[in-house]
Parts: structure tokens; sequence; C-alpha cells
């Protein structure tokens, strides 16, 4: 199930969009390709790390990246790590994700194969995930 939620209070006003995946294997590639590729950006949740794995963070961006690899249109991928050993992941971690994709889309580019959520090394210029600036 896919919920498409409008964001209207972000300029430019973005769609997000939640896909919940409850197993990796197998793993829907046909379904995945023809979904993704209509994005202009993909942001992948997970919320366990694999030490070792092509990404440098979590298992599972590989393979939205592979089902989309003979696409002719592919969206800009990352990931984010987030709500790791079972922690709730906040609303507005939510939206921090919502804006680094926002960024990479008026960059044409996305800055890290791997965001951190709720750490400092994911955001070196202050707080961690959107929490606001403590002057």
């Amino acid at each position: 199930m896919v919920r498409l939620r409008p964001r209207r209070d972000i300029d430019p006003p973005t769609v997000t969009a939640c896909r919940p995946t409850p197993f990796v294997r197998p793993f829907p590639t046909q379904e995945c390709a023809e979904l993704l590729s209509r994005l202009k950006a993909v942001g992948v949740v997970e919320t366990s790390t694999s030490y070792g794995s092509s990404m440098r963070g979590g298992n599972l961006l590989a393979e939205p990246r592979a089902s989309l690899y003979d696409c002719p249109k592919r969206p800009l991928t990352t990931s984010f790590m987030a709500g790791l050993g079972g922690d709730v992941i906040p609303p507005h971690e939510f939206y921090w994700m919502a804006e680094v994709l926002t960024k990479a889309l008026k960059a044409g580019k996305v800055g890290k194969k791997v965001y951190w959520s709720g750490s400092r090394s994911s955001r070196p210029d202050g707080p961690p995930c959107g929490e606001p600036k403590r002057t």
C-alpha cells in the first residue's frame, strides 16, 4: 500500500510517499521500478544497519537502486538511517528527510549516499534532525 500525502507547507509543494516493506525477499522489483521511476527523488528509511553493505548504511537501498537500473528515467536516491534499535521516528525527522530530498532536487544530485537521522554526523551545520538551533 502506498500513501501519498501532499505537502503544501514547503516550497515547492511536494508529494511524499510511504511504502512499508515488511520483507526483503522476494523483493518486488518490477513493482518498485514502475512506482519509483515516476518520482524525482526517493529516500529509503532504513531501521537497521548492515556493516559492510554496498551503500555503507542499511541493506535496503541497494534493492530499489537495482530495480531502477534499467529504467530510462531514474530518480535521485539516498538512504536515511533512523529508528535504530526500535526507536520511534518522530515526525520532525521525516520533515528533515523531505528537506534533504528537496535540496537534492534543486542541486541535481544527492549530497550523501546515507544520512544518519538523529546524529550530528548527518548535519555538521547544526543540531540533529530538524531540531531548532540553540543560540
